[in-house]
């Protein structure tokens, strides 16, 4: 079953400037969106760790999401951070956990 939880809420100007995090263990896949980017808004994906927090990527580049990006497959298992800029519009980022397989 899917479920979609609200990481941090959709909000406009620097109250829009916020992290939060997500626990992602035990579901089969995750996607993160934030609908409603605009040109250089971004929100930045981090994995937690007991030594803090480390951007999210390959070694061929880090993984965010942007205007033209805005959602976003994750491998499941990890704790992962999101980090959104301040926005103009009310932007929200979203993550969908689920098992595959099931509706």
């Amino acid at each position: 079953m899917a479920a979609t939880i609200t990481v941090i809420k959709p909000a406009t100007g620097s109250k829009a400037n916020t992290t939060n995090y997500v626990e992602t263990d035990g579901h089969d896949y995750v996607v993160v969106s934030a609908p409603g980017l605009a040109t250089t808004e971004e929100v930045d994906i981090y994995t937690v760790t007991p030594g803090g927090y480390a951007l999210f990527g390959l070694t061929s580049g880090v993984f965010k999401l942007t205007a033209s990006i805005q959602s976003i497959e994750l491998p499941a298992g990890p704790r992962y951070a999101f980090a959104k800029d301040a926005t103009a519009g009310s932007v929200g980022v979203f993550v969908t956990l689920g098992s595959k397989g099931q509706a």
